[in-house]
């Protein structure tokens, strides 16, 4: 077993030079040894440095059983690749057999309690290499910053004692602020949000939440939000307001009020990226209705591999229409704004009357063959070990509390990361579904796609569309999506080993659409991934049954960070 550990690595890289030394000493080793495994003394041969005898092993034992067992028991000589190939079956053969198969590795790591206190005789008797200039600089300047730190958090325990003390302050409606209002309670005041719509004009959004912890034992914690927003253009105040009771293993949640949203319900477009398409360059995307409503939700994890969520939903819907066309660039060749109703190929009217619709939903979302990592007794999902199969199922209930709506829907989706290679990494995201009965819907009750006529990416990179117009294929027929998105560790510009040390990495993506009017539309991309660590340029043509449509370019956030969004 090794006593030590050495390693020196050095490099350059844009005028840039590096040195990086490890070292790390291992002793008082304990073994136990697999009773299993005992066998007479045997000779393994290092394929690398003696590559005659180690070719002539293999061939004498090319066809013998690959069981570790045996082959410990009857061979004297074994080459290191074979000896390594049998130990990885075996382990993987004792995790498949094990009281938990999902478990692939299970370490502890501990740091000595009295490692902090141990002075530098103590650490030169047990070290083999004294310590460099440079680690010595490094230390006390760590040691310098950690006391800095603990100097400002009883600063800011103290001043925020202060705060509490002095309570509200009027400035704090411009500036939100969090009040600790007791041991498990606090309440926050969030900054004032301003956006603006071709339909309200500029709106005003004050967000409040009032959290508590009921229980202590499973943290279960209860949220009151309210949420009020005044439109300056319609001079219409509206609001919602949101009881919501959660811990880890459900979500229960109700919500209700009159409040604007988008005809897609995944809301494609962010307000910050419609006021500025708007404001500058004359182009209103996001199409909104108003509707009086009352949500309720319960999510329920049963365990790691399954989780279960319904919704029902009665609202009072209605269209709305641009009450300004005001703009801070105006472009001759735009004339005006578009209207606020969506254009679709399917519907060639998606004006609605006022109406109540009634519509609930089931979905479920399993992973079967998620896999663990447990380190110091904590067990970490491995997310690429499984798949995640998705079921959701959608009804419009007709004559229940007034409401006109008749419609049901089922949708199937798989999606998944696979590690390729040596960081490569290969996510696709698979759906599809069908409107089984039409009897009576709406637009907004029709299958939308994550569509983006935008200059920025702002959903997740993986089962969205870049070039896509957001309502112009949606259907209430059957419809199928594929998204595949691959990242190189290396490809054309990743082949350079500068350009790899400093983060970036290549992406291919190709997106697919099969709807009643989509002609099969595709999208075939590009992009640079991690510039300046946290951006993502992109380039991507459309085509359409297989002829072009239409190029653009797009900027996004790095996939890596979207994907932790996404996910969240």
């Amino acid at each position: 077993m090794p006593v030590s550990q050495q390693f020196e690595v050095g490099g350059r890289f844009f005028g840039f030079e590096f040195i990086y030394n490890y070292l790390a000493t291992v002793r008082d080793y304990q073994i136990e040894f697999n009773p299993e495994l005992e066998v007479e003394a045997m000779t393994v041969i290092d394929d690398k440095l003696f590559k005659e005898q180690a070719r002539e092993i293999e061939e004498r034992n090319s066809g013998k059983t690959n069981d570790l067992q045996e082959r410990l028991a009857t061979d004297k000589e074994i080459t290191r690749k074979e000896l390594r190939k049998m130990i990885n079956e075996y382990e993987k053969e004792e995790v498949k057999n094990s009281k938990e198969p999902d478990v692939i590795s299970n370490t502890t790591f501990k740091i000595d309690s009295g490692a902090y206190k141990k002075d530098s005789i103590y650490w030169a008797e047990i070290r083999p290499v004294p310590l460099t200039v440079e680690e010595i600089k490094g230390y006390r300047k760590t040691d310098s910053l950690a006391i800095e730190e603990r100097k400002k958090e009883e600063g800011d325990t103290i001043k925020r004692a202060e705060k509490n003390k002095k309570g509200f302050q009027p400035w704090d409606l411009l500036i939100g602020d969090v009040y600790k209002v007791s041991k498990h309670s606090n309440f926050e005041i969030q900054f004032p949000e301003v956006w603006f719509n071709t339909v309200e004009g500029f709106n005003l959004i004050y967000r409040m939440n009032f959290g508590t912890v009921l229980q202590d034992t499973n943290r279960t914690r209860l949220n009151i939000m309210p949420t009020l927003r005044y439109a300056f253009s319609r001079e219409k105040l509206s609001g919602h307001l949101t009881f919501r009771l959660r811990n880890s293993k459900y979500r229960f949640e109700i919500q209700g009020g009159r409040y604007v949203k988008q005809f897609n319900p995944d809301e494609p477009i962010l307000p910050i990226i419609n006021t500025f398409t708007t404001l500058f360059l004359e182009e209103n995307w996001m199409k909104l209705y108003e509707r009086d409503f009352i949500d309720a939700l319960y999510r329920r994890r049963f365990n790691p591999k399954f989780t279960a969520e319904a919704t029902l939903s009665w609202a009072k819907r209605r269209e709305l229409f641009n009450s300004t066309d005001y703009k801070w660039v105006d472009r001759d060749k735009i004339e005006d704004y578009t209207p606020n109703a969506p254009v679709s190929e399917e519907l060639s009217n998606t004006s609605f009357a006022e109406h109540q619709a009634l519509i609930g939903s089931l979905h479920f979302s399993a992973r079967p063959w998620l896999k663990y990592r447990i380190r110091n007794g904590r067990r970490n999902e491995i997310e690429t070990s499984t798949p995640t199969f998705l079921l959701t199922y959608r009804k419009g209930f007709n004559d229940l509390f007034n409401s006109v709506i008749d419609f049901d829907q089922v949708e199937l989706g798989i999606k998944q990361e696979i590690p390729v290679g040596v960081r490569g990494r290969l996510h696709y995201m698979l759906r599809g579904g069908v409107f089984l009965n039409t009897d009576s819907l709406v637009f907004m009750d029709y299958k939308h796609f994550l569509g983006n006529r935008t200059p920025f990416v702002t959903s997740d990179p993986v089962g969205s569309f870049r070039l896509l117009d957001y309502y112009q294929y949606s259907t209430a027929e059957s419809y199928f999506v594929a998204n595949v998105h691959y990242q190189f560790r290396r490809f054309l510009i990743t082949s350079i080993p500068e350009v790899r040390m400093v983060g970036i990495r290549e992406n291919i993506f190709i997106n697919y659409l099969a709807s009643p009017t989509s002609k099969h539309y595709t999208e075939v991309g590009y992009s640079l991934d991690g510039i300046l660590r946290i951006f993502r340029l992109e380039a991507a043509v459309a085509f359409r049954d297989g002829q072009y449509l239409n190029y653009g370019f797009r900027i996004g956030v790095a996939t890596n960070i979207a994907l932790r969004f996404s996910d969240n």
